[in-house]
């Protein structure tokens, strides 16, 4: 599932499709929550991402949110899979605090 929504984003951003980059991006993050294997963080997590969706649905430019993201997607996977967990856990920190930043940067009410 997470090698899958890792190509999906990357076909989606070659094709300037940015909508379906983010579909892709949250199909990745829940892939991840899946690993710990809770059913409440999935629950969780299932809740967070339908609330992401709405806010990237109304995203007036979603190509300069999620471009940045795809390679770190890539990263990420790339990193897990070679069992590299502690590097990958630092980069997904800073993963999110990178996200947060755009997003707050994206819906800054205009002067």
């Amino acid at each position: 599932m997470l090698r899958e929504a890792v190509e999906d984003g990357e076909r989606a951003a070659a094709e300037n499709r940015w909508r379906d980059v983010g579909t892709a991006n949250l199909r990745f993050h829940q892939g991840i929550t899946r690993l710990n294997g809770s059913q409440r963080l999935d629950d969780l997590m299932r809740q967070l991402l339908a609330e992401l969706r709405l806010v990237f649905h109304v995203m007036r430019n979603p190509r300069s949110f999620h471009e940045p993201f795809v390679a770190r997607n890539r990263e990420l996977l790339e990193l897990m899979a070679a069992g590299e967990l502690d590097k990958a856990e630092r980069e997904l920190a800073a993963y999110f605090d990178d996200a947060e930043a755009l997003l707050v940067e994206a819906y800054r009410p205009a002067p």
